[in-house]
């Protein structure tokens, strides 16, 4: 179909966003089957202005130097950040797509718990800023940084749909 924007948004149906706890429960079941589920990251906080993500270190997530590795940090970050702008978005009108991720690492990860705190900072035009922390189990700053998001109207990917369509 021409013009209308579509992917797999199996999981949205029959789902009332306005229900928080409806929104929720189709996003943890979300993304229980996606690269979230994998690497095993929960949620234990999920509100629109702030959701704490956590994953439970253990020696698959290493780099070879028995340290966790940068990449899973920055999975958990963008699993934190992109539940919180979930937890914002109008989806009968919009799309949220995470555009910019920025980390500074303070500290290894060796073992236990650890939490990526995505908090809302301001919101520019179209695009969502939310500043992130992770800390360990002692509370210590592991990485921080700022994630972006761009939010996009469902007209406008429609659009693009078209023009690539129309470009074959």
């Amino acid at each position: 179909m021409s013009g209308v924007y579509t992917t797999d948004n199996s999981w949205m149906e029959e789902v009332d966003f306005s229900d928080e706890e409806q929104r929720c429960k189709a996003l943890d079941a979300r993304d229980a089957e996606s690269f979230n589920g994998m690497l095993g990251i929960r949620f234990a906080e999920q509100s629109p202005d702030r959701t704490v993500a956590e994953l439970d270190i253990h020696p698959r997530l290493f780099q070879p130097f028995g340290f966790l590795h940068g990449g899973v940090t920055l999975a958990l970050v963008e699993a934190a950040a992109s539940r919180a702008v979930d937890m914002r978005a109008d989806y009968e009108k919009e799309r949220p797509f995470g555009v910019h991720i920025e980390i500074d690492h303070k500290k290894p990860g060796r073992q236990g718990v650890l939490r990526a705190i995505a908090t809302f900072d301001h919101q520019e035009k179209n695009k969502q800023i939310w500043n992130i922390e992770v800390r360990d189990e002692d509370d210590d700053i592991v990485s921080d940084g700022i994630f972006v998001t761009k939010i996009v109207s469902l007209e406008r990917l429609a659009q693009k749909q078209a023009e690539r369509e129309g470009n074959k």
